[in-house]
């Protein structure tokens, strides 16, 4: 009963990497401050698996044990493949916040120029009035 609780547990972990990791590639960043809770409830219903399987190991054959070391290798390959994903995707929105900051700048620049105070738009002034 353990075992299979614990393969549960590991795919349920393995889903959450799968959907973060698409969300990520994707961009769908709104829910990422929800993600953070799902994967330490994901981990710890896997530890929690870990340790019962600790207590029962006397009943754990070789066979089980070399497969369930397999799957924690597995799992840690998607972890890794994970990190690579939210870094490149840092990278990306590290990008985008710099050229922002750079239309902002210039956009003060040209306010300057124009004879406004730094930081502020060129002001429109229309004849008709």
């Amino acid at each position: 009963m353990v075992r299979q609780e614990l393969r549960q547990s590991i795919e349920r972990f393995r889903a959450v990497q799968a959907d973060h990791r698409e969300a990520l590639r994707q961009g769908r960043l709104a829910d990422c401050m929800r993600w953070r809770g799902e994967r330490e409830a994901a981990f710890r219903e896997l530890q929690q698996g870990l340790l019962q399987l600790g207590d029962t190991a006397a009943d754990v054959t070789e066979e089980e044990l070399a497969a369930l070391c397999q799957e924690i290798v597995l799992l840690l390959d998607d972890e890794r493949q994970l990190a690579a994903v939210a870094k490149e995707r840092q990278r990306q929105i590290e990008k985008q916040q710099s050229a922002i900051r750079r239309g902002r700048k210039m956009l003060a620049e040209f306010g300057a120029m124009r004879g406004g105070a730094r930081g502020t738009l060129p002001r429109i002034v229309s004849n008709k009035a």
